[in-house]
């Protein structure tokens, strides 16, 4: 089993004077397996590859720039994400002051 993480360039695309190159980071995931037995032989396979943007690199005749991509959408379910666990835990805690209050 085993996780990388690298970043990938992709081909760059020239428009005018200028080379965009789009730069993605690639976190996967494998995991494999083989049984030998009497009877015969067995084996298995699992894969998965999240790839996500992270920059563009443009190059102009006056110099290169990386532009960085961020993801807005990411941040705010995350956000919405941690509103949704930390809610029923205020409400528990809340209920369980209220109790032990009476």
């Amino acid at each position: 089993m085993g996780v990388k993480v690298r970043l990938i360039e992709g081909a760059p695309v020239t428009v005018g004077e200028k080379t965009l190159t789009p730069v993605v980071r690639a976190i996967s995931w494998h995991r494999r397996g083989a049984t030998v037995r009497q009877g015969g032989s067995s084996g298995f396979g699992a894969m998965a590859v999240w790839l996500r943007p992270v920059a563009v690199l443009e190059g102009t005749p006056d110099g290169h720039r990386r532009i960085p991509i961020t993801d807005q959408t990411g941040r705010a379910l995350l956000g919405c994400f941690l509103v949704a666990l930390a809610v029923p835990v205020v409400l528990s805690l809340l209920l369980r002051f209220l109790k032990a209050k009476d």
